[in-house]
């Protein structure tokens, strides 16, 4: 073998070695780009579940016994104070059965809403009952507050404190009405994958 040919030879040797080495590189490099990226946001969202809950509990919590202490402490109950007090235990509500069984789960790892088939539907049916109780409360507290100013002359009649509780009693009907289909849908079985999800077959299909 004279040296031109065994240069060309270790010339080749050396450009199939390198791409073999790139390819194997690149491979690599591929199959691993997704999975960090995967597991980045993922280690992200599990601590932002540990971190975040307990803070607003806390905050929401003693916001809203503050609120209770300053309006029980009134001389006279006044119909923004009763609206304020059922709004402020509708947000503990809120705080107890929507980011605390979350919280739960992603520190140790124990699914809160799929433990029982009981505590699947109250635990749901508490969190969507709290959440559009707020959401309806607030209406009612601006279109009470806004009659009161278009009609001054008739405050006494459409902002008693009377009025304001049978307003709130038929707020709570309705929503408790409207969400009743949760306890339906919501079950922890077989079907489901005991996991609390909703049970009916057009859901599943």
């Amino acid at each position: 073998m004279d040296a031109t040919t065994k240069f060309s030879s270790n010339v080749t040797l050396i450009n199939v070695t390198e791409q073999e080495t790139f390819n194997a590189t690149s491979s690599n490099v591929s199959g691993w780009e997704p999975y960090s990226i995967v597991s980045y946001y993922r280690d992200t969202q599990v601590l932002l579940w540990r971190v975040i809950p307990p803070i607003l509990v806390s905050i929401g919590t003693i916001g809203n016994a503050l609120t209770f202490i300053v309006l029980l402490r009134q001389k006279k109950m006044t119909s923004t104070a009763v609206f304020m007090f059922a709004l402020a235990l509708s947000d503990a509500l809120i705080f107890c059965s929507a980011p605390l069984p979350d919280w739960v789960s992603f520190t140790w790892d124990i699914d809160v809403w799929s433990l029982s088939s009981p505590g699947c539907k109250a635990l749901n049916y508490l969190a969507y009952f709290s959440i559009h109780l707020s959401s309806w409360l607030i209406v009612v507290v601006t279109f009470v507050r806004t009659a009161c100013v278009l009609f001054p002359h008739k405050v006494r009649l459409c902002c008693s404190v009377h009025n304001a509780g049978m307003i709130i009693i038929s707020s709570v009907l309705d929503v408790f009405g409207i969400n009743i289909i949760v306890l339906v849908i919501l079950d922890v079985n077989e079907y489901t994958g005991w996991t609390c999800k909703p049970s009916t077959k057009e859901y599943q299909d």
